[in-house]
């Protein structure tokens, strides 16, 4: 268990060190595919129990050991979870940005589109989360 881990920190080590791109943030696969990014800014992994916990300056979560496929560094936040259809208007809507900031709430598609800046954002709509753009 020790050389396993010790093998996970040599890795992001070398990884870190490997180029001049700036990493924003932690993406850890599960063995059922399912993908956490957390922000880098910060971060911290420690190990005890079976359980990797990662903490950082923006989240905090816990991983069991055995459940993990891969961990890497990535300049943007995987959205593989994410819907990119539209959602339906008339209905509350809550914003936040990809590193998981919640920006406000609502009263439709149109006045979120008309109120914040360009970009892209990941709003909740009637308990599905869908990715959109603001130009």
């Amino acid at each position: 268990m020790k050389k396993w881990i010790l093998s996970i920190m040599a890795v992001i080590a070398i990884q870190i060190q490997a180029a001049d791109v700036v990493y924003k943030y932690l993406v850890v696969t599960s063995a059922d595919g399912t993908q956490t990014a957390l922000g880098s800014d910060g971060l911290k992994l420690s190990f005890a129990d079976g359980q990797m916990t990662a903490a950082s300056s923006t989240d905090n979560k816990s991983f069991t050991l055995t459940s993990l496929a891969s961990m890497q560094f990535a300049e943007t936040a995987s959205t593989t979870a994410i819907d990119s259809s539209t959602t339906a208007d008339g209905q509350p809507v809550e914003a936040y940005t990809l590193s998981g900031m919640f920006v406000g709430t609502f009263h439709s598609m149109s006045a979120l589109q008309s109120q914040l800046r360009s970009g892209v954002y990941v709003v909740k709509q009637n308990n599905k989360s869908s990715k959109i753009i603001v130009k």
